[in-house]
């Protein structure tokens, strides 16, 4: 069960200090300061640092810490994430380009959709783009060699670093989706959702796939 015990303007500097006594305060005056077993929130490092000096014990939240995780291996693979994204920001920014792609797609026989933009700070939104960059690579390629041959265009290489790079980002996509399902995720889950995604990254690591994803993998084994 969650209960909310407080839902406050704060006005001040989120330091450490301000923190920690704002929820001391708030612990006190619901008589629950004596009863605090964990703390779980995000690892921003003015909160861990809160919880420090409150002397509580620190219990990462998972998801967050997964974002971070994926964010960071993700660095492997950018090269090929900006060639994408200006794909995508070509046929998004302009209408004609749209609509050149959606006659492509109708040529072709694809099924008639968009691009997908990435957000900076959402992992699954990078795998989204990727994901629907495959489900339309040839008439997006197609497109792009008849009407725009300026703008670098997809190659074999490129293709099979992303259905590899999706193969594996499909493993945390999995994790995150069961996460969410549940209610109440148990730091037993937790412990064992963490070494299937190990193990299948590592996987990933000794296969006759390219470089960059499995430097990718390897990151992800390490920071896992």
């Amino acid at each position: 069960m969650a209960v909310m015990l407080e839902c406050i303007p704060d006005a001040q500097r989120h330091t450490a200090q301000n923190l920690a006594d704002l929820i001391k305060k708030i612990c006190t005056e619901w008589n629950v300061i004596e009863k605090v077993v964990s703390v779980t929130a995000d690892i921003a490092n003015n909160i861990q640092a809160a919880i420090s000096l409150l002397k509580w014990k620190q219990v990462p939240c998972f998801a967050h810490t997964l974002n971070l995780i994926v964010q960071a291996g993700l660095t492997e693979l950018k090269a090929i994430q900006i060639k994408v994204k200006s794909i995508v920001e070509l046929f998004q920014r302009s209408i004609l380009a749209s609509e050149r792609l959606t006659a492509m797609q109708k040529q072709l026989g694809e099924k008639q959709l968009k691009v997908k933009q990435d957000v900076i700070t959402r992992w699954n939104s990078t795998f989204d783009m990727f994901e629907r960059i495959l489900e339309i690579k040839r008439s997006v390629i197609s497109t792009i060699a008849t009407d725009y041959p300026n703008t670098p265009n997809l190659t074999p290489d490129d293709i099979e670093i992303l259905s590899k790079c999706c193969d594996l980002l499909r493993h945390f996509k999995s994790v995150t989706e069961i996460m969410s399902a549940e209610k109440h995720v148990t730091v037993s889950q937790i412990i064992v959702l963490a070494n299937l995604l190990k193990k299948k990254c590592e996987a990933f690591t000794t296969q006759d796939i390219p470089q960059t994803v499995i430097e990718t993998a390897k990151r992800f084994v390490t920071d896992i």
